[in-house]
């Protein structure tokens, strides 16, 4: 009887427990809100010399991911609809100058937004940068590569327990490369201690808890009466 309820006590932990971890097992987060090429809120670059090509940023909206977790910031298509391949005999090619772009990300869960800039580096070194259709020059590489926890890289509120982490490089594929044509996700990583749920536990799960430490007190009294 007594370790019956000694194991009844510890599941009524265990399950109180698992609500905890489960309430904070997943976080939202934006990358729709501020983004854009030259410190502006534009999403598409477009070529400055050659063919008419464009590079356009799609926004990661509103994305919820468990954490911690690998982690999808946005995509960048690269299109040039009459480029031609670097080995044609007579190539075509659009320019791209040097360009910066802005990342932020809204940590919707915690209410924290934060700034990541990325450079671009051409490889090879050209100015502007020729894009074939099935070659592309362009890398970004990002700069912090850390936002939170707590006021880490926060323009506004606080990260609290979670970090975003973004791979460098970006490597930018040609018009007609990589897994979609043209399209290359931003990757990163999103961890957390527990997340705010955990820091301050729902009324409910406070409730387990605290029937279980009630049982735990009461086995352990019985026990000695009994002796």
């Amino acid at each position: 009887m007594q370790t019956r309820r000694l194991v009844q006590a510890g599941s009524i932990i265990g399950v109180a427990m698992f609500m905890m971890a489960a309430s904070a097992a997943t976080l939202s987060f934006d990358t729709s809100v501020g983004s854009g090429f030259n410190h502006t809120a534009n999403w598409t670059l477009s070529s400055s010399s050659g063919e008419a090509a464009t590079l356009t940023f799609l926004p990661n909206g509103g994305n919820i991911s468990g954490v911690p977790t690998n982690a999808n910031f946005g995509t960048f298509v690269l299109a040039c609809a009459t480029c031609t391949p670097i080995d044609d005999p007579n190539p075509k090619f659009a320019g791209f100058q040097p360009f910066s772009f802005d990342l932020y990300i809204t940590d919707i869960t915690d209410g924290a937004t934060g700034m990541i800039m990325g450079t671009s580096e051409f490889n090879p070194i050209a100015s502007p940068a020729q894009v074939y259709q099935n070659v592309s020059p362009i890398r970004i590489i990002w700069s912090p590569l850390v936002l939170g926890p707590g006021l880490n890289g926060a323009i506004s509120g606080s990260f609290g327990p979670t970090s975003f982490t973004t791979f460098n490089p970006t490597l930018i594929v040609g018009p007609i490369s990589g897994t979609l044509n043209g399209n290359t996700t931003i990757q990163g990583f999103v961890d957390s201690g527990f997340g705010p749920a955990a820091a301050v536990p729902e009324p409910a799960t406070l409730g387990l808890v605290g029937a279980a430490l009630i049982g735990l007190g009461m086995f352990g009294r019985k026990k000695l009466v009994n002796r």
